[in-house]
């Protein structure tokens, strides 16, 4: 018996298909498919993730390319799910990618201040615990990046481990 043949009749190597029922293929006696299915399920799990990778790796340079330029961000590729999983198999490509924009970001905006092209402001927020210094930290961050994406100007808010927001 071909195994291929068989198992295109429910589509088991091909996830992106819709998949059929095993009860819905009749052999006239000659194979129990419900048995052959269960005995080569693995191997057609094998090669469906491996389909899916192989259609997913054909963007990849593209979707770094956008990422070092800046067009995708983190949450843009965590949210999608082609772009998640073209992520999962490529972890230390994207992280280099994102290292790389988020490099060049700091570099230019260092020039940018060495020609005084504008300036830096740092806001402190002291107070006792409980009285909303982040609520505050937050409204002012929110409110300020939609002033700078009403005026053209990208931004994306980092969050840090201590709950420090900059943009």
């Amino acid at each position: 018996m071909k195994i291929n043949s068989s198992a295109y009749l429910i589509h088991a190597k091909d996830k992106t298909k819709y998949q059929y029922s095993s009860e819905m293929v009749e052999t006239f006696g000659t194979i129990n498919y419900d048995e052959f299915i269960r005995q080569n399920k693995e191997d057609f799990d094998k090669r469906a993730a491996t389909a899916k990778c192989e259609q997913s790796d054909i963007g990849l340079d593209y979707v770094l390319q956008e990422i070092q330029q800046g067009c995708l961000t983190y949450r843009d590729v965590m949210i999608d799910e082609k772009l998640a999983f073209l992520y999962d198999n490529n972890q230390v490509k994207f992280k280099d990618a994102f290292n790389f924009f988020g490099e060049r970001q700091s570099w230019l905006r260092l020039e940018e201040l060495r020609n005084k092209e504008y300036e830096l402001t740092v806001i402190y927020i002291q107070g006792k615990p409980g009285i909303g210094k982040t609520t505050l930290a937050n409204e002012l961050t929110l409110e300020t990046r939609s002033l700078l994406m009403a005026n053209g100007y990208k931004s994306d808010i980092y969050l840090f481990s201590w709950g420090k927001e900059f943009f």
